[in-house]
């Protein structure tokens, strides 16, 4: 796991959070995602790999990208794949169309929000909470269809190494049987 401190959407810029979100889509927002096609679908070096942002705070945020490695794949290995497909995302790999397809992806996921008042209730919640609006929450699909690819990468090249932390889980060789 990596994991960076970003702005929320509390302090990010205008549109800042809103490409945390898409980027984090792009990255890791499941089997369509550009970390699961090429650590676990491609290279085959990871069984999972993800991202995920969290904008969801009076302070800062952040921003975490993950991956479980196939049985005989080091971390070390697996996480300079991580490291490759990051660059790859800071050199313009997530363009247009992929932003496109997040977009989508997010609208959904509202969309099926919608179906859970539990869900709702929740989002309202956290946004009231942390001095947001209502109208803040019903124009959030609005701002991220305004997300754009230049956007998405601007946002890639916040994910710098020297600015993260990462921890590797080790299970000892009697726990995995």
């Amino acid at each position: 796991m990596i994991k960076w401190v970003m702005p929320s959407y509390e302090t990010a810029a205008p549109g800042e959070a809103e490409a945390l979100d898409v980027l984090s889509e792009a990255l890791g927002g499941g089997s369509s995602s550009l970390l699961y096609r090429e650590l676990v679908a491609g290279r085959k070096l990871a069984v999972a790999a993800g991202a995920y942002y969290n904008g969801s705070a009076r302070d800062h945020g952040s921003f975490v990208v993950y991956a479980a490695p196939r049985e005989g794949v080091s971390l070390e290995t697996l996480k300079a794949a991580v490291d490759e497909v990051l660059a790859s995302a800071t050199e313009g790999a997530i363009d247009a169309a992929e932003v496109e397809r997040a977009r989508r992806r997010l609208e959904a996921s509202t969309i099926y929000a919608q179906d859970s008042q539990a869900t709702l209730a929740r989002i309202f919640g956290t946004a009231l909470v942390l001095d947001g609006t209502i109208e803040e929450v019903q124009t959030w699909p609005e701002r991220i269809a305004r997300v754009n690819a230049a956007a998405v990468t601007a946002a890639a090249r916040g994910l710098e190494i020297d600015t993260s932390v990462t921890g590797y889980l080790r299970m000892p060789a009697d726990i995995r049987g």
